[in-house]
């Protein structure tokens, strides 16, 4: 399992089967056959962002503080390898 935590403490998580977004007050799931696509952003104030699209939604984490670029890259890679 992999998980990231951004500045809010707001946490994504990839078991090798299902992405975990845990918000503020609502989380949600997402089966890795649902992704469309899933990326890495960066905002215009430097932190890093996850976007990934599923049919008919997405599924975004923000405020990532760049220096989890390495765990952000390898959550992403992980997502994607699956998603084959």
């Amino acid at each position: 399992m992999i998980e990231v935590t951004n500045i809010n403490g707001s946490i994504i998580s990839f078991d090798g089967r299902i992405i975990e977004v845990f918000l503020n007050k609502d989380s949600r799931r997402f089966h890795v056959k649902q992704i469309i696509s899933i990326d890495i952003k960066q905002s215009r104030r430097g932190y890093l962002e996850i976007h990934g699209r599923v049919k008919l939604t997405f599924f975004m984490l923000h405020k990532i503080d760049p220096d989890q670029k390495e765990v952000v890259e390898e959550f992403v890679a992980q997502v994607k390898a699956a998603m084959v």
